[in-house]
């Protein structure tokens, strides 16, 4: 499962031993593959990206680059070693139970994921990690639906406008840059006062994309923004009107990768 020259670099494996186990861990969409490895020297988690390693919206160095960097300040896994291009990542095991969608219909859930992304979005953005960019990986979602169904070139077209309109109202704003998670869902947050875990898509764009996620995830949070927003500390007038067309545009995206990923199934 594991190529030998990877589990060498593991902890307690160095010199060929075999582990004391390996057990694979949920999640991937297909895409990586996770596994929890115990030695005698601890347990930790390798996580490994399928081919090709860079897909729209996801590159493998800037996965490396931002969970490195929020490991540094305690919001990621330890990061324990890595392949140089970000084809896979061994971290510290975090021995917590990832949290359910109920929690984050709890006062303290939202509190204790708000103070998180606090942290988070203050963080300064070092050299090398690449920008949001929504209208490449839009156009990159739109090439794979064609590459397998030319026959939706127009639906492709219109998707495609909706994205550029919606990058046309918020240029018209003020925004901030930083370094977002962009896909918190309730399984990739460990613990009580969450570790953050999976940063496949992790952009630096306004921290409101963060929110925009999660309400798009779960729209049950939506009659709990002010408490949200507050939580995360982006409840101004400025905040709100930029999360509105973040929220667009975040489901204009997801709804162009959920059709590239069916018709990459297909």
């Amino acid at each position: 499962m594991i190529a030998a020259a990877v589990l060498r670099r593991i902890p307690g494996c160095e010199d060929g031993q075999p582990a004391l186990s390996v057990q694979a861990l949920a999640g991937g969409r297909g895409c990586n593959q996770v596994w929890c490895v115990e030695t005698p020297r601890g347990s930790f988690v390798l996580r490994m990206r399928g081919d090709p390693i860079d897909r729209p919206g996801s590159r493998a160095r800037d996965e490396l680059l931002a969970h490195g960097l929020a490991a540094q300040a305690g919001l990621a896994p330890a990061l324990i070693d890595a392949a140089e291009d970000g084809r896979w990542l061994l971290m510290e095991h975090v021995a917590a139970e990832p949290w359910s969608a109920a929690w984050l219909q709890f006062p303290q859930g939202l509190a204790a994921l708000g103070s998180r992304l606090q942290q988070l979005h203050a963080l300064q953005q070092p050299a090398g990690v690449s920008r949001f960019d929504p209208m490449e990986i839009a156009q990159g979602y739109c090439g794979l639906i064609l590459r397998r169904n030319p026959s939706r070139s127009r639906d492709v077209a219109a998707e495609l406008r909706e994205v550029e309109q919606t990058l046309g109202a918020l240029g018209a704003t003020t925004r901030r840059i930083a370094l977002t998670h962009g896909d918190l869902q309730a399984a990739n947050l460990v613990g009580p006062l969450p570790m953050l875990v999976d940063w496949e898509y992790a952009q630096w764009t306004d921290p409101t994309w963060d929110v925009a996620c999660l309400v798009d995830y779960y729209p049950e949070l939506e009659p709990r923004l002010d408490e949200l927003l507050g939580a995360c500390g982006l409840d101004s007038t400025s905040d709100r009107q930029i999360l509105s067309l973040q929220q667009r545009l975040f489901g204009l995206l997801n709804r162009l990768w959920q059709q590239a990923e069916t018709e990459e199934a297909g």
